[in-house]
Formats: structure tokens, C-alpha cells, sequence
């Protein structure tokens, strides 16, 4: 996960486990991130498959955090 709290450039603020070998993953971890209301903070979740010591980007996602929280 990382955070866009300047809206300029990415911080990458934590990680998940990686899972090998598996098309169907679940995952334990949960991430924590404090939040102020009336900050414009964006989140952006980025999936990579790992193999054979090559990492291959295959999807991501932003959020607005407000957007997140209110929903």
C-alpha cells in the first residue's frame, strides 16, 4: 500500500505477505493507517506476481481515502 498525503509523490507505508504459488491467495495481513477527516489523502494498492525471483506488476487500485471511509 502506499500513500499520497502531499499529492506528489508516492510513500510506500506497508506491505502484505507474499503468497507463492498460488492463484487464489488469501491474505492475513490488515493494514492500519491513521486518518485525519478533512485531509485529502489517496491510497494506491499495487498486486505483483513473483516468479522465479522476477516481479511482474499485474494490477493496482486508488482510492480516495475520504471516499473509502464514508462508504
Amino acid at each position: 500500500m502506499k500513500w499520497k498525503a502531499t499529492q506528489q509523490e508516492w510513500t510506500k507505508v506497508d506491505q502484505s505477505e507474499v503468497i507463492y504459488d498460488n492463484l487464489d491467495p488469501n491474505y492475513s495481513h490488515h493494514f492500519n493507517v491513521i486518518y485525519n477527516m478533512g485531509q485529502i489523502v489517496q491510497l494506491k494498492f499495487e498486486i505483483d506476481d513473483i516468479d522465479n525471483n522476477t516481479k511482474q506488476s499485474i494490477g493496482e487500485a486508488e482510492i480516495n481515502l475520504a471516499k473509502l471511509v464514508m462508504s
